[in-house]
């Protein structure tokens, strides 16, 4: 949906932020495309955490309040 431009990559990121889940940002790539990113840096992640981050995007890109 953000490729065929119904959704924005900062829609996307706002609709994660209000669920209060996960974190996200935004990122230009080579000047021309706005992509969504994530770090996990904890050695305390888990793959149940990456889940939780998969699930809130795709709720984001769906509309899911």
């Amino acid at each position: 949906r953000i490729r065929s431009g119904e959704l924005t990559t900062a829609q996307v990121r706002d609709r994660v932020y209000a669920r209060g889940r996960t974190w996200i940002s935004e990122v230009m790539l080579t000047g021309k495309e706005r992509t969504i990113r994530t770090c996990m840096t904890s050695y305390l992640t888990t793959a149940d955490d990456v889940q939780v981050l998969v699930e809130e995007l795709n709720a984001a890109v769906v509309g899911e309040e």
